[in-house]
C-alpha cells in the first residue's frame, strides 16, 4: 500500500519539475490582473479607431448656372457632376437626401464660351462631410444675351 501513496506524489513532482508547464503558467498567470487591464483598454481603443472610420458615397447632382440679368446660358457640356463625399455614415445619408444640384453664380461671365471649375466652395456641405471629388470638375458653358 505504501507504494501507491508515493505514486501520486511522484506524479506531482514530476509536474513541479516539468520547466516548460512552469514557463506556461508563469506567462499566462503572473500580473493576470495587469493583462486583463490592458487587454481591454486595448479593445476599447480598437472599437474607437474601427468606429470612427469614415464613410464614403458617390452621388450625381445637377449643375445649374445663374448668369447675369438680361443673359442666359444656352448650353453646357455636362448638366451632371458626379460627387464623392466622405464624412460618418449617418451625416452623409442626410446629406445626400438633400443635396440635389448645386448652384454656380456665372453673373460676372461676359457673352461668350467660358470654362467653369465646379469647386467644393460650391457645395453647402454640413462640418464633418469632405467632398474628396467632383468630375467632372470644369464644365464648357455658352453664354448669350436674350
Amino acid at each position: 500500500m505504501e507504494s501507491n501513496k508515493k505514486k501520486p506524489l511522484g506524479l506531482w513532482r514530476h509536474r513541479l519539475q516539468d520547466p516548460g508547464q512552469e514557463l506556461v503558467k508563469e506567462i499566462l498567470f503572473d500580473n493576470l490582473a495587469y493583462k486583463l487591464v490592458s487587454l481591454f483598454v486595448a479593445l476599447v481603443l480598437w472599437l474607437a479607431i474601427l468606429g470612427r472610420r469614415d464613410f464614403v458615397a458617390t452621388q450625381e447632382v445637377e449643375v445649374l448656372f445663374t448668369p447675369a440679368k438680361g443673359r442666359s446660358v444656352i448650353s453646357q457640356s455636362a448638366d451632371r457632376v458626379r460627387l464623392k463625399l466622405s464624412g460618418p455614415q449617418a451625416t452623409i445619408k442626410r446629406q445626400r437626401a438633400r443635396l440635389s444640384s448645386i448652384m454656380i453664380d456665372v453673373s460676372q461671365l461676359t457673352e461668350g464660351v467660358h470654362d467653369v471649375d465646379v469647386a467644393v466652395q460650391n457645395l453647402d456641405l454640413p462640418s464633418g462631410i469632405k467632398a474628396l471629388s467632383i468630375k467632372p470638375n470644369v464644365v464648357k458653358i455658352e453664354i448669350s444675351s436674350q
